[in-house]
């Protein structure tokens, strides 16, 4: 198990089965860039990928 940073995420989806009260509650969370770029350039080029349709 990795080692990383244990913080608070809030969430807005309402319609994601991580959300629970505004809060994600995934067990690890993962952001990527946006189509085939590996650099996002504002926070409209990230890319929750954790999202998942409850």
């Amino acid at each position: 198990m990795h080692g990383g940073p244990k913080m608070e995420v809030l969430c807005s989806v309402q319609n994601c089965k991580y959300n629970k009260e505004e809060y994600c509650h995934a067990s690890k969370i993962e952001v990527n860039a946006k189509g085939y770029k590996d650099e996002a350039h504002s926070s409209d080029d990230a890319l929750c990928t954790t999202f998942k349709v409850h």
